[in-house]
């Protein structure tokens, strides 16, 4: 089944993405936001914007697989284009203005962890896709069928 396909691409490019970063950046392969405040707070921040470079290219990924099988969709079920609608919002909840995203992106990010202490023991993707939901909002899809 096409939505099966796309989980396993996902999880696929997540996995590269992940080795990738740990290989590449450990000290930050499993940091949470206190963690990632620590690093905001350095004079060097390039591993911020490396963190969050990846992750924006990850959710980029991601929403063109998802955007690529919508459109399959459009002409098949309606339950599989109401699953695969709700699933892009899932991955892309904030829309990006132009320029350049990773560092204003990192520059949000870390801003939000220090304005937010009560989100800094959550996990750091979470964190970053509540910080760029946040400051960049996409104006509302519809999501019913």
């Amino acid at each position: 089944m096409l939505t099966r396909e796309i989980v396993i691409a996902a999880n696929r490019r997540m996995l590269a993405a992940g080795i990738a970063l740990g290989l590449f950046l450990p000290q930050i392969a499993e940091a949470d936001g206190v963690r990632m405040l620590e690093f905001c707070k350095r004079s060097n921040r390039e591993i911020v914007i490396a963190y969050v470079s990846g992750a924006l290219e990850r959710a980029d990924m991601d929403s063109d697989t998802i955007a690529a099988a919508l459109e399959g969709a459009l002409k098949r079920s309606e339950i599989e284009k109401f699953g695969l609608k709700k699933a892009w919002v899932a991955v892309r909840n904030y829309c990006t203005p132009g320029g350049d995203i990773p560092y204003q992106a990192a520059d949000i990010f870390c801003d939000y962890l220090l304005l937010n202490p009560a989100e800094r023991r959550k996990a750091t993707i979470d964190v970053l896709d509540a910080s760029l939901q946040k400051a960049w909002p996409c104006p509302p899809i519809p999501t019913s069928r």
